[in-house]
């Protein structure tokens, strides 16, 4: 989680070109490796270590920001506005919701398939 967000407030400054998307997932399965070859505290630990050396060079790299005027509410109206402007976020939106529905379809169906099989509770 932590590395993706890093890769969203990245972007902006990146070169053109680079590929951050394939170094995050090498990242991950370097670390889920580690994990397996040095236990799970000792991977713990390193996945702390990590976390807390890229929290200080990304306070050093990233540039300051000022935050904008108008607060919270002005950032929901803003919400709303990318929502009416962009297509495809509007497409990505109904992407979502139809995702939504079809896990909560079969969230329902392994639900009602439980109880005459004995997988539910007596």
């Amino acid at each position: 989680m932590i590395g993706a967000r890093c890769l969203d407030a990245g972007a902006p400054i990146s070169r053109p070109g680079s590929h951050g998307d394939e170094r995050l997932l090498i990242g991950i399965l370097t670390a889920a490796t580690l994990a397996g070859v040095l236990g799970a505290r000792a991977g713990g630990f390193l996945s702390r270590l990590r976390h807390g050396s890229l929290s200080l060079t990304l306070a050093r790299k990233l540039p300051r920001i000022a935050p904008g005027a108008g607060g919270y509410r002005s950032v929901l109206r803003s919400v709303a506005t990318l929502i009416l402007e962009e297509p495809l976020l509007r497409q990505r939106m109904g992407s979502g919701r139809r995702l939504c529905r079809f896990s909560v379809l079969w969230t329902t169906i392994a639900f009602l398939l439980s109880a005459p099989y004995g997988y539910g509770r007596p």
